[in-house]
């Protein structure tokens, strides 16, 4: 495999539309991956709690980042040391200290593993349920392409502690389409 350095890296991430299947290859817009209470905004290259910015180095925002968006696989080790480091010589610690900074950013660590699942000799894995949109249009990429928007018990999904603020947003999406 020819490694990349981190600008060639940079350059293919954005034009590839990699992380944007919804809105198709080669899409070079903004995604927002929404966890939790915790956002990462491709475009602005930002974690947010609760709308804030969080402050994190670059590096653990691309493994953050390209869990995230290879959500649906373990991603082996090696795969993310050279995505995340290219061509440069990196030792396994460097690469367990990121996952150690990612998950404390968004309040995981390696017991819980919420958001960042440990595979023993294999890789990780990002497993915290995610909704993604699209940041331009603030809507759920199924809303934009014309898709129902239904209550979250019509998907049969349970949101523990968040009833009130479910029922606020299903009214204003209501609102919305009459």
């Amino acid at each position: 495999m020819r490694h990349r350095t981190g600008r060639d890296l940079e350059r293919t991430w954005r034009t590839s539309g990699e992380g944007t299947t919804e809105r198709g290859p080669g899409h070079h817009g903004r995604v927002i991956v929404e966890f939790g209470e915790f956002e990462i905004d491709t475009a602005r290259f930002e974690l947010r709690h609760r709308g804030e910015p969080c402050h994190i180095e670059p590096q653990v925002f691309d493994v953050l980042r390209y869990l995230a968006e290879h959500r649906d696989r373990v991603v082996p080790k090696e795969e993310l040391l050279d995505n995340i480091w290219g061509d440069r010589f990196v030792s396994e610690s460097a690469l367990t200290s990121r996952i150690k900074a990612a998950r404390q950013a968004v309040g995981d660590d390696g017991r819980a593993q919420r958001v960042i699942s440990t595979t023993h000799g294999r890789g990780y894995r990002f497993v915290a349920t995610v909704v993604t949109r699209d940041g331009e249009a603030g809507a759920p990429a199924a809303a934009r392409a014309g898709s129902p928007v239904l209550p979250a018990d019509a998907y049969g999904l349970t949101f523990l502690g968040r009833s009130h603020d479910l029922q606020r947003v299903e009214k204003a999406l209501a609102a919305r389409g009459s």
